[in-house]
């Protein structure tokens, strides 16, 4: 959609006379409506990418935030198993396990774990394309 040189309506991008006013649109019009929405698609185009790129950076900084948890939990169970005592477990586990759902819950909150093209939630998604849309994560 445009705006009207004249009324400042919008219209159709691809109209060469306006239907509210009647202003019928010039080459340098059509041009000029051209380059301003190439411009529009590339900066559109940019801070798409930007948002991906930026959405990939918090997904691996949850998932290794998620990955330290679970290796407290397995710490605090080998420590139990190799020493007997129990307090590994009393301490890290409940740490740990609190920790996790933290970071999951966070993550989901911020979006971060959610696919970057369709905001599709990817809690159980394994692959590295998305499950709904199909599109490649970064």
């Amino acid at each position: 959609m445009i705006n009207c040189p004249k009324c400042n309506e919008l219209i159709g991008e691809e109209l060469t006379r306006c239907p509210m006013c009647g202003y019928g649109f010039t080459d340098q019009d059509i041009a000029a409506i051209k380059k301003t929405l190439s411009e529009r698609e590339s900066k559109e185009y940019q801070y798409r990418k930007e948002l991906i790129e930026i959405s990939a950076k918090k997904r691996r900084r949850y998932g290794l935030m998620y990955f330290v948890s679970l290796v407290l939990m397995f710490a605090g169970m080998i420590l139990t198993l190799t020493t007997g005592n129990t307090l590994w477990v009393n301490i890290l586990l409940p740490v740990a396990i609190i920790a996790a759902i933290a970071i999951m819950v966070v993550g989901h909150l911020n979006g971060t774990l959610c696919c970057p093209h369709c905001g599709a939630s990817l809690f159980r998604n394994n692959g590295k394309h998305c499950s709904y849309c199909g599109k490649r994560l970064n």
